[in-house]
């Protein structure tokens, strides 16, 4: 399979996702209670992207069987000074932003990141899966799997 230098070019690469504490968010997480908030923190990197160009940058929260809730939608221009790795007028950088889920209830969600050009074409797509219960329905299996043993 042969790739086109195009498949390289204006992509997005989730880092990490944490709670405001630092604390990592994994596939499974735990809330005290539903219905409930939280805030993220998130580090985006974006590569091969052009220099001073104005991209579109939306983030979904979706869950299975229901419409999707736009949380974010931002326009990001990257400054030259902030690229590195450089080539052509497209180079690599990082940007952090924070944003608050609004979980109505305990189950399976997913986080859609878009970027778009300026002419809103959407020219990459990256998901994560999430799972967020409440401590009580953990701390109730944990108890039943100490009567267990």
């Amino acid at each position: 399979m042969t790739f086109k230098q195009a498949d390289f070019q204006e992509k997005i690469n989730i880092q990490s996702l944490s709670t405001l504490y630092g604390r990592q968010i994994g596939t499974v997480n735990y809330i005290t209670k539903f219905p409930g908030k939280i805030t993220l923190h998130c580090n985006l990197d974006l590569f091969n992207v052009k220099e001073n160009y104005p991209y579109h940058l939306e983030l979904y929260l979706v869950r299975p069987n229901q419409y999707s809730d736009k949380i974010l939608s931002s326009t990001i221009t990257i400054e030259d000074s902030t690229l590195i790795e450089t080539n052509d007028g497209y180079g690599k950088t990082s940007i952090n932003f924070d944003f608050v889920l609004s979980l109505v209830q305990s189950g399976d969600y997913r986080l859609d990141f878009i970027l778009s050009d300026k002419k809103n074409n959407e020219l990459d797509k990256k998901y994560t899966y999430l799972y967020f219960g409440t401590e009580e329905k953990n701390n109730k299996l944990f108890e039943f799997i100490q009567f267990l043993f």
